[in-house]
C-alpha cells in the first residue's frame, strides 16, 4: 500500500514538472518588436506572444509544433501575423492572418487576454 502511494505521488510530481511553461526562444523582428515562444507541454504545443517589451504583450495563440506554424512580418509600422497548417499530404497552407497596426498595439486597443488564433 505504501509503495503504491509513493508511485502515485511520484507520477504526479513528474507529470506536473513536465508541463511547466518554458521559454523556448525570443525573436527580434525588424520593426523592433519581439516574438516570445514558450513550450507549454512536452507533447509539441507552444504558445506565442508579440511584445515590444515595454508597453504591450499580445497573446498570439497556441499551436501544434509538428503541424502548424505562426510567423510575423513587419511592414513599415504594422505587423502581419500568419498561421499555416500542414494538410494530410504534407503541403503547408495559410489558414489565418491578422493585420495589427502599430498604433493600436502601443495604445493597448487589442485585447491581450484572448488569443488571436484559437487552438484546435
Amino acid at each position: 500500500m505504501r509503495i503504491w502511494f509513493l508511485f502515485i505521488a511520484l507520477c504526479c510530481v513528474v507529470g506536473s514538472a513536465s508541463c511547466q511553461r518554458k521559454q523556448r526562444e525570443t525573436i527580434e523582428l525588424k520593426c523592433r518588436l519581439y516574438i516570445e515562444d514558450f513550450e507549454v507541454n512536452p507533447f509539441g504545443v507552444d504558445e506565442m506572444y508579440l511584445t515590444d517589451s515595454l508597453s504591450f504583450r499580445i497573446f498570439v495563440g497556441k499551436y501544434d509544433v509538428e503541424h502548424e506554424s505562426i510567423s510575423c512580418v513587419c511592414k513599415e509600422n504594422d505587423v502581419m501575423i500568419y498561421r499555416r497548417k500542414q494538410d494530410e499530404n504534407g503541403v503547408w497552407k495559410r489558414t489565418d492572418s491578422f493585420f495589427l497596426p502599430r498604433a493600436d498595439l502601443t495604445a493597448n486597443k487589442i485585447d491581450s487576454t484572448q488569443p488571436l488564433f484559437k487552438f484546435k
